[in-house]
């Protein structure tokens, strides 16, 4: 399967989408949801920086430490440093984006794509990152990467053939553009 991701910004403005929870398979504590498609969908949307949620229990990701020129992703490691600062800003309505785009493509295909979406804040955990920056190593953390990643393999374990991912994310570009990153250096 190819993925892509798409960024759109101008677009979330229009849109009033609502990922209603409980409607989906809820991870644990309800930190990540799979809403499945129908049988016959080759797509599947993630939303994985769109999420509110800010349990105290899991601690915020902020700086990591520094061992030679490794980070070390722990909130235990000692002495942070500022080259290990982890990306913590919400990608603002990908979640509402993620959710009109899937009742777009029902409404246009007759074809329900796959949708996972992460309701913890970008501050809590960051799936599109390596597991030790993503969770800094906290357990609660560590099961929702982990349950966010395992909805994805569901989901494309549900299509036969090629299959399309589009990954939704924000942009702070001044210009206001959208992209579409589709691995392809600009060679």
């Amino acid at each position: 399967m190819h993925l892509f991701h798409v960024y759109v910004w101008p677009l979330i403005a229009v849109l009033a989408g609502n990922c209603a929870k409980g409607s989906g398979i809820s991870g644990t504590n309800g930190y990540v949801e799979y809403f499945p498609g129908t049988p016959d969908s080759q797509v599947i949307i993630t939303a994985a920086h769109g999420g509110y949620l800010k349990p105290s229990s899991i601690p915020d990701r902020t700086k990591g430490c520094l061992s030679g020129s490794t980070c070390i992703w722990t909130h235990t490691c000692g002495s942070t440093s500022s080259q290990c600062t982890a990306k913590t800003v919400r990608d603002t309505k990908t979640k509402e984006l993620a959710t009109e785009l899937t009742k777009a493509l029902e409404t246009q295909t007759g074809k329900r794509p796959h949708l996972i979406v992460n309701h913890l804040s970008r501050v809590k955990l960051d799936p599109n990152r390596e597991i030790g920056e993503a969770t800094f190593n906290v357990a609660a953390a560590l099961t929702a990467f982990n349950e966010y990643h395992q909805f994805i393999t569901d989901a494309r374990a549900n299509i036969t053939g090629a299959g399309l991912l589009f990954d939704m994310h924000g942009q702070s570009h001044p210009e206001k553009w959208i992209e579409l990153g589709y691995l392809m250096s600009k060679n």
